[in-house]
């Protein structure tokens, strides 16, 4: 497989050829490739398990040892803390930086470790792989990772994201209609994804719902308005007397 050559026209001047590299913008070759090197990468991390060398993480002890997590281009290592184990794992992902030309964002990698680890460690960790340390909870396919007891700040970025779409719709003309239609195709599909992965608590539920209700009936930096009816009632369908 190999690409095409291009010539620059300077003033009207045709000045030599040059050899493209990688994959231009909407190829359709691309997505193939990825799936390829993200298999390649898939497997080169699996052959660690079968290294006798290699301290590999177990959840728990005689249990089955887990590699790595990975969807699409979001990847998750799982690892011993020790300095052999780490240079395994970096040398392999070098090595596929060498092989497939991908390159990995060190600006968006981090590492986390339990709350139980020495600082000394977290130093040799983060001096081995070049990372940065990451505090729980962790983002992954938009869902919190955490540790012991489920809070309500691993859901503020979805609450932040509902009342910043709120406050985008606070200068439009809209009628109660408008806004029931906004609640129901806009802002109730926006939690739909993380709750079928999570069950958050009451309270963010709670929240949530407290910021459809103030929209629609059309409060504004905590204005004060009167509600009509409850909020129980106008979730009824609409043959019952709901909106």
């Amino acid at each position: 497989m190999s690409n095409n050559w291009y010539s620059v026209i300077v003033n009207g001047t045709r000045h030599g050829f040059f050899h493209s590299t990688r994959l231009k913008q909407g190829d359709p070759f691309a997505h193939s490739l990825f799936i390829i090197g993200a298999e390649l990468l898939s497997r080169m991390l699996n052959t660690l398990n079968h290294n006798q060398f290699f301290n590999g993480f177990y959840m728990e002890s005689r249990d089955h040892q887990v590699n790595h997590l990975s969807f699409v281009a979001n990847i998750i290592i799982f690892s011993y803390g020790k300095r052999s184990p780490l240079q395994k794992i970096m040398w392999l992902l070098n090595k596929y930086e060498d092989t497939s030309g991908q390159q990995i964002n060190r600006q968006k990698s981090h590492f986390m470790t339990s709350l139980c680890v020495f600082q000394s460690t977290i130093r040799r960790i983060q001096a081995v792989i070049g990372f940065s340390k990451k505090l729980s909870p962790l983002t992954y396919l938009r869902c919190p990772l955490y540790t012991r007891r489920m809070k309500i700040i691993h859901f503020n970025n979805l609450i932040s994201k509902i009342a910043g779409r709120i406050r985008g719709w606070h200068g439009k003309m809209l009628s109660h209609r408008g806004r029931a239609t906004l609640i129901k195709h806009v802002l109730q599909s926006m939690p739909i994804y993380l709750l079928s992965a999570v069950s958050p608590p009451k309270t963010v539920m709670k929240q949530i719902e407290k910021l459809a209700v103030n929209f629609f009936w059309g409060m504004e930096d905590n204005e004060r308005k009167y509600h009509w009816a409850s909020w129980n009632k106008l979730c009824f369908p609409m043959n019952e007397g709901g909106m």
